[in-house]
């Protein structure tokens, strides 16, 4: 399956956040399926960073890297 993450949905995801539902952390975790990212999300998350809106931890932990598209 193909999955194309939104900007709050990757977020989480990379940050374990509790929000994001068990069903959707075996959707990212499962190697059948293509996980992607919009190059818009990237750079929504790289402006409000940039302002000092979203902070980041330091390192993001992936269990799979997503494309952008």
């Amino acid at each position: 399956m193909r999955i194309l993450l939104d900007t709050v949905t990757f977020l989480w995801a990379v940050t374990d956040a509790p929000d994001l539902s068990d069903d959707a952390r075996e959707l990212f975790v499962d190697p059948g399926n293509e996980i992607y990212l919009s190059s818009v999300s990237t750079w929504e998350i790289v402006i409000k960073h940039s302002l000092g809106k979203l902070p980041l931890p330091e390192r993001f932990r992936l269990t799979k890297k997503p494309r952008c598209i």
